[in-house]
């Protein structure tokens, strides 16, 4: 049968098949909010759904709440229903979250202004069970949690604190704790697998169910998520059920990452630097009974100047590797046809340059030239066979952006988002298995670096961040820097993706001496840093020490307030303490795995 049809529910999914409806499309979303499953739910009057509350506010007349409201949960929805609240002339208004504020799911802009407005946030607390009176809820009693181990999302599963019981009052309770898909309409004996979370088990390349010609996607596969993954899983289920009806493989082939050589034209026009315009906010008083919108937004001017900031990025990860790699100058670079626009930041070293000595394999020119470059992924990958789910790579990503996925019941299996992966590498550097595959930041990384060493000096390798000491080059030692000295810089995402590796790595390769900078105690933009790459470097120098080569060879500096002068300071100190290169000692072929195992 040709065409497409929405269907009312119930229906059976069978029926339509019989009916002669060649594919089926199911994205019913995930509209039923979930229990809490704590006494007093089922008991009193004033218990309500995030969703139909909000519904409620939006489609019918709002609700009297009372005065006092609490909100449970964490997410958007729970920010969403408390600034409702208030803005419903509520008094008080409370949030409360079974984990911390870096576990809260919610946008942190949505949490900032739900504090500005007065709304109470509960953090490490947990509901015990409801309060009330004469068939009315009067309260909540709820337990403070502290965090324990990782549990299949990936987060640290909230533990109760004995003895740490507290009452909020309320006069209404809002449970936003997460939805999931309400499956009535297929009855109770649809062929469809499920899982234990309610949703349809699919095939996640194809969104193909376990019953033929029947595809999902949307909330009801990936439970409550955002529009444009339900908007993704869409486009997704069109191209395989496209591909169905045309009798063609539904699973295509996979892409190897392979590099590719594209030829591109390259402007290497300069753009002036001009700063975010403040969105105008509402003031605080004002959002008091009044849904006007909080962000009052641009006017044309300020709108126009503010988009023509764009610089046409793409898909930027915002992971900032063009900036101690490549100088200032901006290169606009379009693919074939003009389309996948991209920005790259061109060194005015490889102008012109030797295409055999360019870093990326290929020519590199500007003007109306073509240049050649070669496109590698730089997200890292997880090696399923190697990965336990112990989560330390979860624990660690101030992005989100790896996932602890349920391999079996008992099983997780870490996964890296490839959209919100910011490069930083610290996955990499706290996954005891090396499971997590760097793509870049690796030893073909660093060999590259490496061919700048000259065999005939003393070559210093200073593994740098990029914040601390990113654009210094090394005229910038003249004390130490002669015909017989050699400074090279490796300019890391983060200090604290460091792995005694690379520094071995660097002193097999020919480097005399090794420095490892990093940001001073509380100064790190990845906050992991600092703790990370100090217990690499204690590592390395128990490795040095083993080896019985001078310790002074190997150096660490943590250079306060990303102070280029203190980081000159702090290169020109290890270089000026190095031992005389009469008789330097050999560390070729060292075996790192196995000095590793003997280290204390």
């Amino acid at each position: 049968m040709t065409g497409v049809q929405t269907c009312a529910l119930p229906i059976s999914i069978q029926k339509l098949l019989n009916d002669g409806f060649n594919a089926v499309f199911i994205a019913v979303g995930a509209h039923k909010g979930k229990k809490l499953h704590i006494p007093g739910e089922n008991k009193y009057n004033g218990i309500v759904d995030c969703l139909d509350f909000l519904n409620q506010v939006n489609f019918a007349s709002p609700p009297d709440l009372g005065g006092e409201v609490i909100v449970i949960g964490g997410g958007n929805s729970a920010i969403d229903s408390a600034r409702t609240a208030m803005r419903l002339n509520s008094k008080k208004v409370h949030i409360v979250y079974r984990r911390s504020r870096k576990e809260m799911p919610a946008n942190s802009a949505e949490i900032e202004e739900a504090e500005k407005e007065g709304i109470k946030i509960h953090f490490l607390a947990a509901p015990k069970k409801i309060i009330g009176e004469n068939g009315n809820v009067t309260g909540m009693e709820c337990l403070k949690v502290k965090l324990g181990k990782l549990d299949a999302s990936g987060r640290r599963r909230p533990v109760p604190v004995d003895g740490s019981e507290f009452i909020v009052e309320a006069d209404t309770i809002i449970s936003a704790i997460s939805q999931e898909p309400d499956l009535d309409f297929l009855g109770k004996d649809h062929e469809l697998n499920l899982t234990k979370w309610n949703t349809f088990e699919v095939n996640e390349d194809t969104l193909a169910t376990s019953m033929t010609g029947v595809f999902a996607g949307g909330d009801v596969v990936l439970g409550p998520s955002t529009v444009i993954d339900a908007i993704a899983q869409g486009h997704i289920a069109a191209r395989s059920i496209h591909r169905y009806l045309n009798h063609e493989p539904l699973e295509q082939e996979k892409r190897t990452g392979a590099p590719q050589e594209w030829e591109f034209k390259v402007d290497t026009t300069l753009h002036e630097k001009s700063r975010r315009v403040t969105m105008p906010m509402m003031d605080i008083p004002e959002r008091k009974n009044n849904f006007t919108e909080v962000e009052s937004g641009f006017d044309e001017a300020t709108a126009i100047a503010e988009a023509s900031r764009c610089l046409r990025c793409g898909p930027c990860s915002e992971c900032f590797i063009c900036v101690p790699e490549c100088g200032k100058e901006v290169a606009l670079v379009s693919g074939p046809n003009g389309q996948e626009d991209s920005i790259f930041r061109i060194p005015p070293m490889y102008k012109n340059f030797d295409p055999a000595h360019s870093p990326w394999g290929g020519s590199l020119v500007t003007g109306k030239k073509t240049v050649s470059i070669r496109l590698d992924s730089l997200i890292p990958y997880v090696n399923e066979a190697l990965c336990r789910g112990c989560g330390d790579c979860v624990d660690v990503c101030d992005y989100d952006a790896v996932q602890l996925n349920p391999k079996t019941d008992e099983i997780s299996i870490a996964k890296i988002n490839d959209d919100i992966c910011r490069v930083c590498g610290t996955c990499v550097a706290v996954c005891s298995p090396s499971a997590i595959i760097p793509r870049y930041f690796n030893q073909v990384w660093l060999d590259r670096k490496l061919t700048a060493l000259d065999p005939n000096k003393k070559n210093i390798v200073v593994f740098t961040c990029q914040w601390n000491g990113s654009h210094i080059e090394g005229s910038a030692f003249p004390d130490f820097l002669s015909k017989d000295t050699n400074v090279l810089f490796a300019h890391f995402m983060c200090s604290g993706r460091m792995e005694s590796s690379l520094v071995f790595q660097a002193f097999n390769k020919g480097a005399y001496g090794v420095l490892v900078t990093g940001c001073n105690s509380g100064e790190c933009h990845y906050d992991f840093g600092v703790n990370q790459g100090q217990k690499t470097v204690d590592i390395t120098r128990r490795l040095i020490h083993l080896l019985g080569f001078d310790p002074k060879r190997f150096g660490y500096a943590q250079i306060k307030g990303a102070n280029p002068e203190a980081f000159i300071q702090a290169v020109n100190e290890f270089i000026k303490a190095l031992p005389p290169k009469d008789q330097p000692e050999s560390v070729n072929k060292i075996n790192v795995p196995e000095i590793m195992a003997e280290a204390p």
